[in-house]
């Protein structure tokens, strides 16, 4: 029936609901977990900015003492710069790196912001539905009540009428037995008349015609 549909598009449309705000609970957990990354990134950045620029000062100190210091230690100056600028290259690399994984997240934050958003207007959706799907219900409800209803008075007016009917039967049936007990009874009568008739004088014949006659009558 139409109810039954609509019961079970209501049931299906309660367990879409659930699992949407599962999703929506889920993606709310990840952008969360998400948003910890990308922090966690920044201040690893701001650490590597803060490092860059101590090497970079530690190198630019590291010249000016070559050129304060003369030739002889120029060898040992020269080494110190090397690994200083090979520090200052893995540090960059890390940097880059860094900056990478920071856009990544970024990109990650706006999809799962995106799904949240989604799965916010899909809730929505779902709840309207079910809204319309338990106001169906209700209309349905009430004219199956008011069908049951008049449904109700139909059968109590068949029940009366079929009452009367029994009735009506009984009477017709008390009126046929009747009747038959009557042509009975005139066919019982009727029989010595007619042997009387026949052994009596001529001028009886029209009298006992007459009786039978009257007989036929009533019997009919």
């Amino acid at each position: 029936t139409e109810l039954d549909k609509t019961l079970n598009e209501l049931k299906i449309a309660e367990e879409i609901f659930k699992k949407v705000n599962a999703d929506l609970t889920r993606l709310n957990e990840e952008l969360k977990n998400e948003q910890h990354h990308h922090d966690h990134l920044e201040r690893q950045k701001r650490l590597l900015d803060s490092q860059l620029k101590e090497l970079q000062l530690r190198l630019d100190q590291a010249e000016a003492t070559v050129q304060r210091v003369g030739q002889k230690t120029v060898d040992q100056l020269q080494q110190l710069i090397i690994a200083r600028n090979n520090e200052l290259d893995s540090e960059q690399k890390r940097h880059k790196e860094i900056i990478r994984q920071l856009n990544k997240s970024e990109r990650e934050v706006r999809e799962k912001q995106f799904q949240v958003e989604e799965q916010r207007k899909c809730c929505s959706k779902m709840h309207e539905l079910i809204e319309k799907l338990q106001a169906k219900i209700r209309v349905y409800k009430k004219q199956t009540e008011e069908a049951e209803e008049v449904a109700a008075m139909n059968l109590q007016k068949f029940r009366q009428i079929q009452s009367q009917l029994d009735e009506a039967e009984e009477r017709a049936d008390e009126a046929e037995n009747s009747l038959l007990r009557v042509r009975s009874k005139i066919r019982v009568n009727a029989t010595p008349n007619a042997l009387s008739s026949s052994r009596s004088s001529a001028h009886l014949p029209r009298a006992a015609s007459s009786a039978y006659i009257s007989s036929n009558n009533l019997g009919k």
